[in-house]
């Protein structure tokens, strides 16, 4: 259990490791507080010979144990549709022989694979590419404990959003399909079934009132794309530990000039 080697409190970041002992240390053990020990590195405020800003109590220590003896893993299964979404940016030349692979009665979505013919790797665009959970309302979820028994499962629909459950300070991802001084090819691939898993840690057992979400968007001359762009449990962002197994079930190819 990662977790401050002198308080044994589990908040801290993963970067915090003494150049001196090698141990993880939290923001309160550190010594950045004086600037006269700034020249030696990172260092705990032991290492650096210095008292701790607030002092240690037994009753603390105490409690910051009894949590790591308390803690749990948690394994959190998103499933719904899943979009992966690409945007490149053509000069004209290229949009001329994309159209030529159109034959009548086709399709752009249909030779979406044949663009690449046209000196255009479809999965490396310039401008952006992503992989997110579809904000449709068809997001649920599944919370398992470390021997994978299922212990909770609800709905996108049933969680709040970071700015209906605390004070979020980050940003919402807003990305644009439109057309500037160039043409956009934009293509999105959507699947069902899985997306994706978080595994996290807890001294309490999880309820759905702990989960929030942040949502995003891609704008087009077509329409928004709303998607789930983050989750957080208790405030704290979660990270995407697995993908999980789905199904293709629509190609989109738009070109934009």
């Amino acid at each position: 259990m990662i977790h401050c080697h002198h308080c044994f409190t589990t908040i801290l970041n993963e970067d915090f490791i003494c150049d001196t002992c090698e141990e993880l240390y939290c923001e309160d053990c550190s010594y950045t507080f004086s600037l006269h020990y700034q020249f030696q590195g990172s260092r705990c405020y032991l290492c650096a010979d210095q008292s701790r800003r607030n002092r240690l109590t037994k009753e603390y220590l105490r409690d910051n144990k009894l949590k790591l003896i308390q803690m749990k893993k948690y394994k959190l299964e998103c499933y719904g549709w899943e979009m992966e979404a690409l945007c490149h940016s053509l000069d004209n030349d290229k949009v001329e022989r994309i159209n030529k692979l159109v034959e009548e009665g086709q399709e752009l979505y249909e030779v979406v694979h044949d663009i690449e013919d046209c000196d255009v790797d479809i999965y490396s665009p310039d401008l952006f590419h992503i992989t997110r959970g579809l904000d449709n309302g068809t997001m649920k979820f599944y919370l398992k404990d470390d021997n994978d028994n299922e212990i909770l499962t609800f709905d996108i629909e049933q969680v709040r959003v970071v700015w209906d459950s605390f004070d979020y300070e980050g940003g919402y991802t807003s990305l644009s399909a439109f057309p500037e001084d160039d043409n956009r090819l934009f293509i999105t691939f959507e699947s069902k079934g899985g997306i994706c898993s978080y595994e996290f840690e807890s001294d309490e057992i999880p309820k759905m009132e702990d989960f929030s979400y942040l949502n995003g968007d891609i704008e087009t001359p077509e329409g928004c794309w709303d998607f789930i762009d983050k989750i957080f449990f208790k405030g704290e962002e979660l990270e995407i530990t697995d993908c999980l197994d789905n199904m293709g079930k629509a190609t989109t190819t738009y070109l934009w000039s």
